[in-house]
């Protein structure tokens, strides 16, 4: 359960009220990641003031880039190319896109206001690295007309993952965080003031420092931003306002204290942004160049450990409509249930069907009707060899002395030719009346079609009364009881009865 002294997520997220209805509800974990990555916990990005436990403070947790833009699914998959990550992997939820920040500092930086903009030094890494990325593909793609994607723009940005992450040391004693320059574009900031707390609880004027328009703490130098914010975020958000003519315009930025000192910086961003969301062909959308991600705890795990909240179209039908269904950034209940399964589609089963029947699939019922025809021969020719001729006491003795060792003894045993002089029948018959000596002949009766008999012998009234012939069998006639040859076997044996007669029996049944 989330800590209440975390910001509360912010229900206008969207940029209109219908777009955010069609946003789920942001993960609560997600404050939690954030106050334990972030270097000033749950406190304001800008003015550094804590935040409360008791009441609301007005501090919000803010998405560098904005949740709505899930719903431009061209652009949520150029991006999830040019950053070596699979289609439907990138979560805009994810600790490292979020942060807190003042309530009216987040209004003016959703409009475009101000912004943050990266050293100049990862612009040209980030930059250098696409760059490379783009000519391998070319060439590539003219040399060998064969359509790849390069990952060394993802190596850059993974060795920006690794420099926040606190299970590893940073390297050469480099600062673990990013630091950020903030960039005032409009000059209706002028009637903000910027209040950086150094206490949680300031006592006195040097508890506190007091920033005005253009916010520099000293002459050319812009106020710094230290964060845990991935930079890939930060160039998205500020290349973003930098396409809209209506936020950030040509005259905004001719103002003393954005050019000349943040012109290259501008201009790198605005190339990132543009080669970043540049609209995929159909070549580059093949699964085998753009596998789908599959969300499964392991896969889940390469993704900042949270998982994806994007769901793309199908790639045969997109276009820039967003669709019927709501598009979101975090994950959600309902978005997990209707994960599709690696398997494949499994048939559901109707509830007015048998248990475990699916639609289409045969009963029992009907599995025996079927095979009443196919059975028939073998029934009357298993029934007919001695299957129940056995009394009551050979079937118990069978049922105790079924382990694994008797079974295998019993197929050495059995496996032995049939004695001359008689046939199939006969040595079957000799082999299930033994070691027990029948002393009464017995009727046999039949139950069913074949296969189930009850094995109960009915005795004669009278001890004079002869006994009545078998069945006729395919293979002959048999003699009586009384004139047959039974051949001595071992008690080891259940019912004498051939391994591959007693196979033929089970399976029936």
């Amino acid at each position: 359960m989330a800590d209440s002294s975390t910001p509360p997520a912010r229900t206008g997220a969207a940029t209109d009220s219908e777009t955010a209805k069609k946003l789920a509800a942001r993960d609560r974990a997600v404050a939690i990641r954030v106050k334990l990555i972030a270097p000033m916990g749950n406190r304001c990005i800008i003015e550094h003031r804590a935040n409360s436990s008791l009441v609301n403070l007005g501090i919000d947790l803010c998405h560098c880039f904005g949740r709505a833009n899930s719903f431009d699914d061209e652009m949520m998959m150029a991006i999830e190319f040019r950053w070596g990550l699979e289609c439907g992997s990138l979560s805009l939820d994810s600790r490292w896109n979020c942060f807190p920040m003042s309530s009216h500092f987040h209004r003016m930086y959703d409009g475009g206001v101000w912004g943050m903009v990266p050293s100049l030094k990862t612009l040209k890494a980030y930059e250098d690295a696409t760059r490379e990325d783009l000519q391998n593909e070319e060439e590539d793609r003219v040399e060998r007309n064969v359509i790849s994607r390069s990952t060394k723009l993802r190596d850059v940005m993974q060795a920006d993952s690794d420099k926040i992450r606190l299970d590893i040391d940073p390297v050469d004693g480099a600062d673990r965080y990013h630091v950020y320059s903030l960039l005032a574009f409009n000059p209706e900031m002028a009637k903000t003031v910027i209040l950086r707390y150094h206490k949680d609880i300031p006592l006195r004027k040097s508890d506190v420092t007091l920033y005005t328009y253009p916010f520099h703490p000293k002459k050319g130098q812009s106020l710094q931003i230290k964060s845990h914010l991935h930079p890939k975020f930060v160039i998205l958000s500020l290349g973003q306002q930098l396409a809209k003519e209506d936020h950030i315009t040509d005259i905004l930025r001719a103002q003393s204290h954005v050019t000349p000192a943040f012109d290259k910086h501008l201009e790198i961003v605005e190339y990132l942004y543009g080669k970043w969301t540049k609209e995929l062909t159909k070549e580059q959308r093949d699964d085998t160049i753009f596998p789908k991600f599959i969300p499964t705890p392991v896969a889940k795990s390469k993704y900042d450990r949270e998982g994806p909240s994007y769901h793309p179209r199908a790639k045969s039908g997109m276009s820039g409509d967003p669709g019927s269904r709501p598009r979101t950034r975090s994950v959600s209940r309902r978005e997990f249930a209707r994960t599709p399964s690696p398997m494949g589609n499994i048939p559901r089963v109707s509830p007015d069907v048998e248990d475990g029947q699916a639609d289409g699939e045969k009963t029992d019922g009907e599995c025996d009707e079927g095979s009443d025809v196919e059975w028939e021969e073998d029934d009357h020719h298993v029934e007919q060899q001695g299957e129940d001729e056995g009394d009551d006491d050979v079937e118990e003795q069978g049922e105790e002395e079924g382990d694994d060792d008797v079974e295998e003894q019993e197929q050495e045993e059995v496996g032995a030719p049939f004695p001359e002089g008689g046939n199939a029948n006969d040595a079957d018959y000799q082999a299930a009346s033994s070691p027990i000596q029948l002393e009464k002949a017995g009727k046999v009766r039949a139950w069913g079609q074949g296969i189930k008999r009850d094995a109960s012998f009915m005795m004669s009234s009278s001890s004079n009364s002869e006994s009545p012939p078998f069945p006729s069998s395919p293979t002959g006639p048999i003699e009586s009881v009384g004139h047959a040859e039974v051949p001595v076997i071992e008690d080891s044996s259940r019912r004498g009865r051939s391994p591959a007669k007693k196979k033929v029996r089970s399976s029936a049944n």
